[in-house]
């Protein structure tokens, strides 16, 4: 009987493990800076720690380690492929036998520029990831701002309802006083304690808002609302002043100097190089590559056989031609968005512009006096209550014009800034002493 030969077959494809590099991970650090809810806070520190905190961020910046990766991804060539098969073999009738087996190694070669186009897309996605990070930068500064001002607003509010009370306590003790002496009647003692009910009741809303602005911020900086316990939210304080430093715009040079600071508007037009990059590796992409090898095969009897090949694809279906489409077609979308955000640009400066100037007005209305007037104003009038000159209900006034004109200028401050911070993040850059004067 004839004996049929044991086959044994071993088929390599892409042998990596020959040069196996460890794969550079991106190691990103959990331990992150924790705030201290029992200090004071300038608006520097807060951009700074939630710049290093927030997760909006920090994913913004791993996306520029992504496309650097990329970017050496695809410089290098792809791996040689090593194939081995092997085989026992016998020939009873020659009584040979033995283990044969064939090694062929081939090498893939790019051609029509590939490396080059695709090196030349990765570098435009890491410049655009780049842009991409300053962007969100730019959206979380103005986030951070925005919560900033409006805590050390409800911070200067409850200052003023403090003070209000206090007098407030004051004038009911002199009511009092004059009441039991027979000096007023019991109509106006109750008109000073029902005034100071409502200034109570007014101050615990304020309170109330301080509370919430405070949850506001925490959340916009990343920080654990139930960090410290529920007094945690009020023992965050903030340091700083409302500003209310006079800027004059030339509206037609903010345009122009959003249209060049705009890490948005930059981003877009480097999606339309990108694109451009995009359509000519497409191109590219349609071009075959070759493969080259050698070979060796050993058969029984000692032979051997050296020899080469070349392997070149023929495309005659498939040339690519639905990549070069999605290209063409990316194109004319970055075209379309980039027209629409510099239209959107536009109107968001104007907009900031209009309420800068709007809120500046609003804010000139309150002379430099005007404040120290009404406090001086509240404080004759407390004297001359407390000297039986005058009634308590005139008190009562001259404390309404008092609180009615504080809250009003910090309202006009508190509005002004915010108004300062939407065009700034309108143009895409803080305001620059090349673009304000005093």
């Amino acid at each position: 009987m004839l004996n049929k030969p044991k086959g044994v077959f071993v088929t390599f494809f892409s042998i990596l493990f020959l040069v196996l590099p460890g794969p550079n991970s991106l190691a990103v650090s959990q331990e992150v800076p924790k705030l201290d809810l029992t200090k004071s806070y300038t608006l520097e520190a807060l951009l700074a720690f939630t710049l290093e905190r927030s997760p909006e961020v920090l994913a913004a910046k791993t996306q520029i380690e992504i496309a650097k990766g990329e970017l050496v991804t695809v410089g290098l060539l792809p791996n040689p492929q090593v194939e081995f098969t092997g085989r026992n073999q016998s020939i009873p009738d020659e009584d040979l036998s033995g283990f044969n087996y064939d090694i062929s190694l081939s090498q893939e070669i790019p051609l029509g520029g590939k490396i080059g186009r695709r090196k030349q897309v990765a570098r435009l996605n890491l410049e655009k990831a780049g842009l991409d990070f300053q962007n969100v930068v730019r959206l979380k500064t103005a986030e951070v701002k925005r919560a900033f001002y409006t805590v050390l607003f409800n911070q200067k509010r409850q200052e003023l309802e403090r003070e209000i009370l206090e007098v407030n306590r004051t004038i009911l003790d002199i009511a009092n006083k004059r009441y039991k002496a027979g000096d007023i009647s019991l109509i106006q003692a109750n008109l000073s304690s029902i005034e100071l009910q409502r200034t109570t009741s007014e101050s615990l809303a304020v309170q109330s808002e301080l509370a919430r602005s405070n949850f506001e911020l925490l959340t916009t900086l990343g920080v654990s609302t139930d960090s410290g316990g529920p007094m945690g939210l009020s023992s965050l304080k903030v340091e700083g002043d409302l500003s209310r430093e006079k800027v004059q715009f030339n509206l037609p040079e903010l345009f122009t100097f959003a249209l060049a600071h705009r890490p948005d508007y930059q981003g877009l037009q480097m999606a339309l190089k990108i694109a451009d990059a995009s359509i000519a590796l497409a191109r590219a992409e349609g071009v075959p590559n070759v493969a080259v090898g050698g070979a060796f095969e050993r058969e029984l009897g000692n032979e051997r056989r050296v020899g080469g090949f070349l392997v070149i694809p023929l495309p005659l279906f498939n040339r690519n031609q639905g990549e070069v489409a999605k290209s063409l077609a990316r194109k004319d979308q970055a075209t379309l968005e980039l027209a629409a955000l510099k239209n959107r640009i536009e109107q968001e400066v104007r907009i900031g512009f209009a309420r800068v100037e709007a809120s500046k007005k609003n804010l000139e209305i309150f002379e430099p006096g005007l404040i120290k007037l009404v406090r001086e104003n509240l404080e004759l009038n407390r004297r001359a209550f407390q000297a039986g000159e005058i009634e308590a209900l005139e008190v009562v006034r001259a404390q309404e014009d008092f609180i009615r004109t504080n809250t009003l200028f910090l309202e006009a401050l508190y509005n002004y800034n915010l108004a300062l911070v939407e065009l700034e993040a309108a143009m895409g850059s803080q305001l620059t002493r090349a673009l304000r004067s005093e």
